[in-house]
């Protein structure tokens, strides 16, 4: 009988016919690649809202390659590096130098506040190592994000404002911003690790993604909840200079909007291209920490292999390509998963201070939070009630408080002011007065049952689970399936297996809630970093990663096929948005028509009270006076609207928030309920047309 080792680190296993066992892995796969290619083929089928601008992304994808390929080809031994430095010239030319400049020390200053706050609780001990970047990163985000959350209310918000605190820091910690530059300096001149063909390859293709993701950020956001939440909400706080919790109006107000005060805080200091391009550094964070994740169990090219696809998902696309908190938000959670299987090994107080922080960051962010985060607490003192007992320092203390603190702010900020932590969700529970008591709040399009072939039906159908098409999570998943599979009945450690556990528990009481791709893409994140150990367990030899290279390229190619299919906007990558003024205005006209409306009001009536009266539509979209909007962000109004009889009723809800103009759509009624047409032609006058919407005044009473 022959005895294996995983390669993964799992203990011996017995495989009496290896052989055997790799052909039944092989016909699987092959099986699950001709399911791939059916659903591929049936995702050609959905019609998308606007056709693929196939010239532009054959553009973008020839780019990428040739710059990637040339500089990998001439200095392989530092092409990822080489790489790294070319993507951040060519957002110097898509965003300009100035707002990389803003993001890169907005970074910097996140950095030396995290390593600052987490230096006290160090120790000693050389066997516990060293954090990543990263990670002091997102710990100073955290910091912020509590200070900024906390003093919302306060008049506090300008920009000169936020460039001192951006400054500060800076200034205050020069010693340790010169040894940072220093460190970095000297990292950029090691050559790489690992330099194989097929490692160059992999380098290749990422580097391509990178750059296709850079001409989707560097184009006007014309995403549906940018514009009518994140992106507005950094708008109404630069009008306003605070932020003033009015549920009435924005039943979001009081939700935890973490990953919101940063694109606040980008916005504030060099305007929507900054908070777009921090989003970006986001995504950058969550692939790093996915490679590192991939890297405790696997080799260079499987942890590169596994990101790259990730990258390549449209959904990815989506998250970096508008404003969501997403991004951010899996950061958090996936430093949090790294660093509590640090202090399972180390026991350093340094780790865990990191944890708690991060974590109190991803509860800023969501909700949800919880559902990741409590194992993982569970976990970690399991690790600390092992061995000798860890002193609790003062300064760990104070972290933990800080965390604390930082973590349940938002839930007591929203328990005060509405009576429910959560609002305007679990209100059927929490009964605020502000919000349905009779219902909790809940997308009925994305509640589709739990089933043992969900998985599968949420990447062959993912339109059902997302405002877009199929195709939209990528079809990767249906190969990387069997290989989890396969590799955990070869044998598994302990600690892969609860990192199973916790993303399938993750994915199934996230999609019994809402069973809405954003939501599970933490759950499909970890299912990435546990296929990269797969990989590793399977690709260990030239050919199979050659094969692996050569499926990969394959995939990745169809994910850009589908770029549209999560966000339909997309089918529009707009190359010359970055330069061009009058591409950025046909980019919006043909995605976002609402946004030019919103710049009319601005310009010509800032002190208008509008009624942005288009059942479910974006609303503001960049106006910042007063308005009302006939979507659930403004319950209200919504169903003061929803609930009108005729256009004199209509009519009655502009009286009632003392509206003097409307914004309405053109054309005819779309049901027999719809009374707002006729409101418009009795009792408004048209002063402006745009995008298919009437801008009116109300006529006054007579």
């Amino acid at each position: 009988m022959r005895k294996l080792r995983s390669a993964s680190g799992a203990p011996p296993i017995n495989a009496t016919r290896p052989r055997f066992f790799m052909a039944c892995l092989a016909v699987v796969l092959v099986a699950h690649a001709a399911l791939a290619a059916w659903a591929a083929r049936k995702a050609l089928d959905d019609p998308p809202v606007i056709p693929l601008n196939v010239a532009d992304l054959a553009t973008a994808v020839a780019i990428g390659l040739a710059l990637c390929g040339v500089l990998a080809w001439r200095w392989p031994r530092h092409a990822l590096r080489l790489i790294g430095a070319t993507a951040v010239g060519l957002a110097c030319v898509l965003v300009s130098p100035g707002v990389v400049a803003t993001v890169a020390l907005m970074a910097l200053n996140a950095y030396v506040v995290g390593q600052w706050a987490l230096g006290a609780t160090a120790d000693d001990n050389p066997e516990n190592g060293t954090l990543p970047p990263v990670v002091f990163i997102l710990a100073g985000i955290a910091l912020w994000i509590g200070v900024m959350s906390m003093t919302a209310a306060v008049k506090v918000h300008y920009g000169i404002v936020y460039a001192a605190m951006l400054i500060t820091p800076l200034l205050a910690q020069w010693r340790r911003v010169v040894a940072v530059l220093t460190k970095f300096g000297r990292g950029m001149e090691r050559p790489q690790d690992v330099v194989t063909s097929t490692a160059i390859a992999w380098s290749v293709v990422l580097g391509a993604l990178v750059f296709i993701h850079l001409f989707v950020v560097a184009k006007p956001d014309a995403g549906y909840d940018a514009n009518a939440m994140h992106l507005e909400f950094a708008r109404i706080v630069a009008e306003h200079h605070r932020w003033t919790f009015d549920v009435a109006r924005h039943a979001w107000a009081v939700m935890p909007l973490g990953a919101d005060w940063t694109f606040a805080a980008a916005y504030l200091l060099d305007g929507e291209a900054a908070a777009r391009l921090a989003n970006f550094g986001f995504a950058v964070i969550a692939g790093v920490l996915i490679y590192r994740l991939i890297r405790t169990f696997a080799d260079f090219e499987a942890a590169i292999a596994s990101v790259t696809l990730v990258a390549s998902m449209p959904l990815a696309y989506l998250v970096t390509g508008s404003l969501f908190s997403e991004g951010l938000w899996t950061a958090f959670l996936l430093a949090a998963l790294w660093l509590a299987i640090a202090f399972g090994r180390t026991r350093s107080p340094r780790s865990m201070a990191a944890f708690l922080l991060v974590g109190a960051g991803a509860m800023q962010c969501k909700v949800l939070s919880v559902i990741w985060l409590a194992p993982l607490f569970v976990y970690v003192g399991w690790a600390w009630s092992r061995g000798p007992r860890i002193r609790v320092s003062r300064s760990l203390a104070a972290v933990a408080c800080i965390a604390a603190t930082i973590a349940l702010a938002p839930y007591v900020n929203a328990w005060i002011r509405t009576r429910n932590p959560v609002f305007p969700f679990l209100n059927a529970w929490f009964r605020s007065p502000l919000f349905d008591a009779g219902t909790s709040m809940s997308n009925p399009l994305y509640s589709a049952p739990l089933r043992p072939w969900s998985p599968y039906e949420i990447v062959i159908d993912s339109g059902r689970f997302i405002e877009g098409l199929t195709g939209a999570l990528g079809f990767a998943w249906l190969l990387l399936i069997p290989l989890i599979l396969f590799a955990f009945l070869r044998g598994r450690t302990r600690l892969q297996w609860l990192c199973l556990g916790l993303a399938v528990a993750f994915f199934v009481a996230v999609y019994v809630q809402q069973s809405y791709l954003r939501y599970l893409l933490p759950a499909f994140v970890l299912f990435a970093v546990i296929g990269g150990w797969a990989l590793g367990e399977f690709v260990t030899t030239p050919k199979r990663r050659a094969v692996l290279v050569a499926a990969g390229v394959l995939l990745v190619g169809v994910n850009l096929r589908f770029i549209h299919a999560a966000a339909w906007p997309n089918a529009e990558l707009c190359l010359r948005c970055a330069f061009d003024r009058d591409a950025r205005v046909y980019y919006l006209a043909l995605t976002m028509p609402d946004r030019a409306i919103g710049e009319y009001l601005n310009a010509a009536h800032p002190a208008a009270r509008v009624g942005f009266f288009i059942f479910n539509g974006v609303g503001p979209s960049g106006f910042v006076g007063y308005s009302r909007s006939a979507n659930w962000h403004d319950v209200e109004s919504f169903r003061a609207l929803a609930n009108a009889g005729s256009a004199s009723e209509v009519l009655a809800v502009a009286r009632k928030f003392r509206l003097t103009h409307v914004v309405v759509a053109e054309g005819p009624p779309t049901s027999a309920t719809d009374y707002i047409p006729a409101f418009r032609d009795q009792y408004t006058t048209p002063i402006w047309r745009y995008g298919g919407r009437v801008v009116a005044e109300i006529k006054p009473d007579r």
